[in-house]
């Protein structure tokens, strides 16, 4: 899939945010399924992913279809069970403050005293 945002635009903003390099296109494997899913963006050691959600104003395309939109459920309900915290913006928000902000206090929930819950 052709991505919706430049790695070397995206890069050089966290940078400048103190926002840890992110794996691009990080693997999720799922028990069952053949191939892995893949998030767009993820920060491993945190268990935080973002997605760049890049086809979902456009009819009957990607994320838009019935069946492009159960398929992303199950990739986070896959997430979710394997302890992932989930992020999520659209290719043109991906750049701005909100972004940056919602990735900083993802990252920092642990730092601030608040675990996500175990099971």
């Amino acid at each position: 899939m052709a991505k919706s945002y430049d790695e070397k635009h995206v890069m050089a903003l966290f940078k400048a945010h103190g926002i840890p390099a992110p794996v691009f296109e990080h693997r999720l494997y799922k028990p069952g399924m053949r191939q892995p899913s893949r998030f767009d963006l993820a920060w491993l050691d945190k268990k935080v992913y973002l997605e760049v959600q890049g086809g979902i104003w456009k009819p009957k395309q990607g994320h838009s279809t019935g069946k492009g939109i159960r398929q992303d459920w199950l990739k986070y309900n896959h997430a979710t069970i394997q302890g992932w915290r989930p992020l999520f913006c659209e290719p043109d928000e991906l750049l701005t403050q909100p972004v940056v902000d919602y990735i900083k206090a993802a990252l920092m929930v642990e730092e601030a005293g608040f675990e996500p819950a175990k099971r």
